[in-house]
């Protein structure tokens, strides 16, 4: 596939062409089924995207790009009639991030952008009375924030700003934040027919941004629904990662009276998300402080005023000049709570009660930072191990992971790091599981003769058809070959093996005219007869119950060898 036809493919899933192709409140349902973890990226490629859904009904979602179209494949009764579903309007939204990552670090992308660059020439001061600048701006109304375009005429802005600006648009954005009553030649209800070949300032897309937030003002200001006020936030969502991912400018700002008064702006809105982190800190005392903090690129962060919620899900804050989005597994109001708690003291004596029955429940919420508490971090690969127990006639089969000294039960929603605090090394110890190691792990056990049992995720009981004698004498050897340790196989009393390797012992015994054989099989100290080895290789069976009541194994060679007997 050439990579134009990737280009294209990304295109066709931008938010613009997405509510053209989708409805929206399909859009919101994909939106939220992938915020629920039901459906998950399993493979792509340059012109198709195959999903995996995990709801009641489990199937997979294709979508491809196909004689210039979007072609989609769903088995949900929505798609049996031609129409995109939700299942495919998830895929799309979840896919489109990771074509355009992967066309931004392409190198053929660095080429096409340098082939496909136009000639530079001199700008010139624009004339022409349909020209006009545009810019995005945040404001709240009735405690709801909302993102609008606004536009001012060049011919206006040409009589305001000094001559020697106006060929630069990135100039007028930094003068209008420091002149900010020029704010007021902008008018926040253009016209709908803006062309962006008009457009001084954005590209053709920011326009188009501009005309999908006022559809979506208008739909909520006419039809103030459920689903229509999900439309905005959907719009806002996907306008500020736009934003974000462009740097347009955007102010904030208050209207009143039909004036601007500009808050704060042009906005800065980093790439990387806010952390709210657990910082610790050690005493001389011996004494614990913790605190809630903020960080970002991994430094301290800290707001000259209150915080506020632009955008609960995800979480937005606005704080100053600065819009950014943040990486909190909490709600708005809980973590406007946490953020109110001043610094905790933790007495040394009461230090491993915190460690113990706190830290860990914190930490798989919030990193955490600071001097007070050591960290490990274990990143080695799981060793999968199968545990046996007998209980009340049945074999119970466990499956369980070593991670170094550590180890943890298989959870098919296992997260994908482990926390918990360590008396031992008095340190907090961070694990980093391997889930698809560990679902391999899963997908050979079931290949052993077991079936997975019901209430318990890692826990397994024999087939049917697989009797325990089976599993020890056939199945348990393929595991050990495969790398799984076992434990508990001598506590199964219906049937122990004895794995050493049998040996012949022949007693001989003659005179003048006869002599007498006596042939046994060994197995280190216990012994069995010919006879019963012999009956167990005619009846093709590959082992034999020893004096003690255990289990022998019978070498594959012995079957060839005295067969013919």
């Amino acid at each position: 596939m050439s990579f134009l036809e990737k280009k294209q493919f990304a295109a066709a899933l931008s938010i613009f062409n997405l509510y053209r192709d989708f409805s929206p409140a399909y859009l919101v349902r994909g939106q939220e089924y992938i915020e629920s973890g039901l459906l998950r990226l399993v493979d792509h490629g340059d012109t198709f995207l195959v999903c995996e859904f995990k709801g009641d009904a489990a199937h997979h979602i294709r979508l491809e790009w196909r004689d210039q179209r979007l072609v989609g494949r769903c088995a949900c009764p929505v798609a049996a009639r031609n129409v995109f579903c939700a299942h495919l309007a998830g895929v799309a939204i979840l896919g489109r991030n990771v074509l355009n990552e992967e066309i931004k670090n392409s190198w053929q992308n660095q080429l096409v952008f340098i082939h496909e660059a136009p000639p530079k020439r001199e700008k010139k001061a624009p004339t022409a009375s349909a020209d006009y600048f545009l810019l995005f701006m945040l404001m709240e109304s009735n405690h709801e924030w909302s993102i609008r375009p606004a536009t001012a005429a060049m011919r206006k802005l040409s009589g305001a700003l000094p001559e020697a600006i106006l060929s630069s648009p990135q100039e007028i954005v930094s003068f209008l934040g420091e002149n900010p009553e020029l704010l007021n030649q902008f008018t926040l209800r253009p016209g709908r027919s803006l062309d962006a070949a008009h457009c001084v300032n954005l590209p053709p897309e920011a326009v188009r941004l501009a005309k999908l937030l006022q559809v979506a003002r208008s739909a909520q200001g006419y039809y103030p629904y459920a689903s229509i006020n999900t439309l905005h936030e959907v719009m806002i969502r996907e306008a500020l990662v736009l934003l974000r991912q462009t740097g347009w400018p955007i102010y904030w700002v208050e209207e009143s009276f039909n004036s601007l008064h500009l808050v704060a702006g042009s906005l800065r809105l980093p790439a990387d998300r806010l952390q709210v982190v657990l910082d610790t800190r050690k005493k001389e005392s011996g004494d614990l402080t913790v605190r809630f903090a903020f960080h970002l690129n991994r430094q301290p962060w800290r707001s000259r005023s209150k915080p506020r919620v632009i955008l609960e899900s995800p979480l937005w804050l606005l704080s100053g000049d600065m819009l950014a989005e943040v990486d909190s597994p909490v709600e708005a109001e809980q973590l406007d709570n946490l953020l109110k708690t001043r610094e905790l003291t933790i007495p040394a004596a009461e230090t491993p009660l915190f460690l113990e029955e706190y830290l860990p429940r914190l930490a798989e919420q919030f990193p955490v930072v600071g001097d007070g508490i050591r960290q490990v971090l274990v990143c080695e690969p799981p060793l999968p191990r199968l545990y046996l127990e007998e209980k009340k006639g049945q074999l119970n089969v466990w499956l369980r992971f070593a991670y170094g000294d550590y180890e943890l039960p298989y959870d098919d929603a296992s997260p994908e790091t482990h926390s918990r605090f360590d008396l031992e090394q008095n340190a907090y110890v961070k694990i980093q599981r391997q889930l698809e190691a560990e679902q391999e792990a899963f997908r050979r056990v079931t290949q052993y003769g077991l079936k997975r049992a019901t209430g318990s995720p890692g826990l397994f009981n024999l087939r049917a058809r697989v009797d325990v004698v089976d599993f020890l004498m056939k199945y348990l050897p393929r595991a050990v070959q495969d790398g799984f340790e076992i434990y508990g196989e001598e506590k199964v009393k219906s049937a122990r093996v004895n794995r050493l390797k049998p040996t012949l012992f022949f007693a001989i015994s003659s005179n003048i005219d006869w002599f007498d054989l006596q042939v046994s099989v060994r197995f280190g100290d216990v012994e069995a007869t010919f006879g019963e080895v012999y009956k167990a290789l005619k009846n093709n069976q590959r082992y034999v119950k020893l004096t003690d009541g255990s289990i022998g194994e019978i070498p594959a060679e012995w079957a060839e060898r005295y067969r013919h007997l």
